[in-house]
């Protein structure tokens, strides 16, 4: 059965995202540090995104999936491989 918006749980939304966002980085030869330079981001604020700590907006997604030479259709078979 699929969750509705009502059903999502914010906590596993933003710890799926996170855990995806990680293994599309892992794919490649990227430290969470040489990401966040590329993204002229702080390393632990990529780190508080990958654990789930964070929520992200989707124009930082944009940028993850950019810098990582990665689509939003390689972010979705992330997410899917969680459920």
């Amino acid at each position: 059965m699929a969750k509705t918006p009502e059903t999502l749980d914010p906590i596993q939304v933003k710890t799926s995202m996170g855990t995806a966002l990680r293994r599309l980085r892992e794919r490649t030869p990227l430290t969470q540090e040489e990401l966040g330079n590329r993204m002229h981001m702080d390393y632990r604020y990529i780190r508080r995104i990958e654990k789930g700590e964070r929520g992200v907006s989707w124009y930082t997604v944009m940028r993850f999936l950019t810098n990582l030479d990665a689509t939003p259709q390689d972010l979705a078979d992330e997410l899917a491989k969680q459920t």
